[in-house]
């Protein structure tokens, strides 16, 4: 982390947070999926309650290990994840189609958008004149 004062990226990474508690997967000296049986407080690297998880082979059916073990399997093999980046921005582009098709009165239109701004916008705009 150039720039930013030492340890100071330690708690870098991934947080599922619930009404119970709260799951982490951090890429520090802490690195691994923990556990947290109540809500946020701290990080890994201060450990204190939080516990580690062991994430072995026959929990693939727990969607949440699934997708922890996929995203570092992705990481690991220098690899997009199922769900990546490019397939979020793919389906962003298709709901703003979506709102381009109902702004310009139901017609088709192509994809990508030749307008990159969000169609909402460009409708409200054009209301406004």
């Amino acid at each position: 982390f150039l720039g930013y004062e030492a340890g100071y990226g330690t708690n870098y990474g991934v947080d599922i947070l619930g009404t119970a508690g709260q799951l982490a997967m951090r890429s520090s000296s802490a690195a691994g999926l923990w556990h947290l049986p109540r809500p946020m407080s701290g990080s890994p690297d201060e450990f204190g309650d939080w516990q580690k998880v062991e994430l072995a082979e026959a929990s693939t059916s727990l969607r949440l290990a699934t997708m922890y073990r996929e995203l570092m399997q992705a990481h690991t093999q220098g690899v997009d994840p199922s769900a990546s980046g490019a397939s979020g921005r793919t389906a962003f582009e298709m709901i703003l189609g979506l709102y381009e098709s109902h702004r310009a009165g139901g017609q088709r239109i192509s994809l990508p958008l030749s307008h990159r701004d969000h169609p909402l916008e460009r409708w409200r705009a054009e209301k406004n004149q």
